[in-house]
């Protein structure tokens, strides 16, 4: 039997989402090497650095209503191809050409997680879009975390302005073939069963995306379901920043741990989050095929996650070895991840006709989240006489400030009602 092409469809968006983080990670892995080439300081890449993150939280919401105007097909291909190229360019030009490929990743990137979500939304019915989520959030930390290593290895053979060049000829690839091969409709696709067109016309929702109507962001700011789809995803965000910027450091603070070691076992609650939003998407649609009730199979499984996973966190305030330690915050990692594929998901199911200005909202609202972790953290730990332990406090009620959130999502809505 032929495998359904709306599984393909989810490869290829689940390998531009990887291929954005392999993108994302390279100046990190590179950063010492760059700094040495081009004669820069810390600070010269930390405002690089800066630069990408703001631009790509201000552009996710012109990104996302250019995504429902123009729908999935044409935004992929566009902002997967302008990633790619703007990668390459990064290796020429000193600081200036370095400082600008970034600023233009930004951009590009700011639209390509709402195109792919409002494709996930065309090609995937209720009752297997949370698992298509899962795939789709874990393919990103994937692809962090391949890119990391990949980058790395190349180092060592290689100068990294030919590691730039090199990362981006897959990005322009499949560009090219995703516009080719892609429809935003399954009715469009002439590789699709009658049996698949069937399904996916009997168990669609609403039409998601495509639309040329301007955005009503006054009935959005009206919506109660609004505010708690961004308001979740800001204090997951903040709390999720944990892992990626600030747990390294913790280890070697509240444990004692060597940077060598910490920066090693930093991988293993990253790997709870891959796992956790493959899992959760997994459940989410066992609960929404065994209930029939979306609220329940969305916001139900994210607040049973959220709350459990902030037990293990206060958990392990109370245990002094470092090992046992880091593996209750690997599965609050995994439980707390639960959650990510029923937010992707949320967006889709609400979203109706413009799911990629929401979900570039949510996301925009995230990414303001955890840079306000950056600077709340030092602050923190400050207040509380540098008791390192104490961050996993903070981090809990992160996350159950997102799960009160949740409290007012109900995804059996849209919002624009």
């Amino acid at each position: 039997m032929a495998m359904p092409i709306r599984i393909w469809v989810l490869v290829l968006l689940c390998a531009i989402a990887a291929l954005a983080y392999v993108h994302r990670v390279a100046l990190g892995v590179s950063e010492s090497s760059i700094r040495a080439d081009l004669g820069l300081s810390t600070e010269d890449t930390g405002q690089i650095n800066f630069a990408f993150f703001l631009i790509y939280a201000f552009c996710q919401i012109p990104a996302g209503m250019l995504v429902d105007r123009l729908g999935p097909r044409k935004s992929l291909a566009i902002f997967g191809l302008t990633g790619a190229i703007t990668m390459a360019a990064g290796a020429f030009g000193g600081f200036t050409g370095l400082m600008s490929s970034r600023l233009a990743m930004g951009v590009a990137q700011a639209g390509l997680f709402p195109a792919a979500i409002a494709a996930l939304a065309r090609w995937f019915p209720l009752s297997q879009r949370g698992r298509a989520s899962g795939f789709l959030t874990a393919s990103m930390s994937l692809g962090g975390a391949v890119g990391a290593y990949i980058t790395g290895q190349m180092l060592g053979v290689t100068t990294w302005q030919n590691i730039f060049v090199i990362l981006a000829i897959p990005g322009i690839l499949w560009a090219i073939g995703f516009f080719v091969w892609y429809r935003d409709t399954p009715a469009e696709h002439w590789q699709v069963s009658t049996a698949e067109r069937e399904l996916l016309a009997r168990e669609a929702s609403v039409s998601s995306g495509g639309t040329r109507q301007p955005t009503p962001w006054m009935t959005l700011l009206q919506s109660r379901l609004f505010y708690g789809i961004i308001g979740q995803q800001f204090f997951r965000a903040m709390a999720n920043a944990f892992y990626l910027v600030w747990l390294a450091t913790f280890l070697q603070n509240a444990y004692g741990m060597s940077k060598e070691a910490a920066g090693q076992w930093t991988s293993v609650p990253l790997l709870g989050v891959v796992l956790g939003a493959l899992i959760g998407g997994a459940v989410s649609d066992a609960v929404m095929i065994r209930t029939g009730n979306r609220r329940l199979a969305r916001s139900g499984v994210a607040i049973v996650s959220l709350v459990i996973g902030v037990g293990c966190f206060l958990s392990a305030m109370a245990i002094a070895d470092a090992m046992t330690a880091l593996m209750v915050i690997t599965l609050a990692a995994l439980l707390t991840s639960l959650s990510n594929a029923c937010a992707y998901t949320v967006t889709v199911d609400a979203g109706g006709p413009f799911v990629g200005s929401l979900f570039a909202t949510m996301n925009m609202t995230g990414n303001f989240g955890a840079a306000a972790f950056a600077i709340i953290l030092p602050k923190w730990v400050g207040w509380l006489n540098n008791d390192w332990h104490m961050v996993l406090l903070l981090v809990g009620g992160l996350y159950l400030l997102g799960a009160l959130c949740w409290l007012a999502i109900d995804p059996r809505k849209t919002v624009l009602e």
